[in-house]
């Protein structure tokens, strides 16, 4: 699995470190920030530094591929990236109306391209028993736990990612 690493810091990171927990073979997280490729590094990820704004030629071919950096540069490293009848997610959309997207090489390797929010819901039981048993660490992503009422002013530090929890639920 590739995750190309950027604007979501820590969707970057939980989609390595959920890869680690499940028992993924090869995880690569490339990145043209030295702090992220550190962390990702410290949660089991090959690491790949890339020139500022991902200039960077593949680093292998991957049946799934997480671009987590939303530019036009990542999502071409993507395609790129997916080997044939791959898969490739994109953690949200950039903030762009439009994106260019290659059709005629997707078409050719036969790539599959999601744009989607996780489905919490459907997937939390899984992570919940994930750490439970010791194999997923939010904690190692989280800098910062917040009651909900109190997330407007911990959300005002760009170098503070949130996870929101009910009183009383740790």
């Amino acid at each position: 699995m590739l995750v190309i690493g950027g604007f979501a810091q820590s969707l970057s990171m939980f989609a390595v470190q959920a890869a680690v927990s499940r028992g993924a073979g090869r995880i690569v997280y490339v990145d043209d920030d030295p702090a992220r490729l550190a962390k990702a590094k410290s949660l089991g990820a090959e690491v790949h530094e890339a020139a500022k704004g991902l200039a960077i030629k593949p680093v292998g071919r991957f049946p799934i591929v997480i671009d987590a950096a939303a530019t036009d540069a990542s999502i071409m490293l993507a395609f790129r990236s997916a080997e044939p009848n791959g898969i490739c997610q994109r953690m949200y959309g950039d903030f762009l109306e439009t994106t260019p997207v290659p059709l005629r090489h997707m078409y050719g390797v036969g790539i599959t391209f999601r744009v989607s929010r996780v489905n919490v819901r459907a997937e939390l039981p899984a992570c919940v028993d994930h750490v439970e048993a010791g194999h997923f660490h939010p904690e190692h992503v989280i800098t910062r736990r917040v009651r909900f009422e109190d997330a407007h002013e911990a959300i005002g530090d760009p170098t503070i990612r949130v996870a929101f929890v009910r009183d009383g639920i740790e």
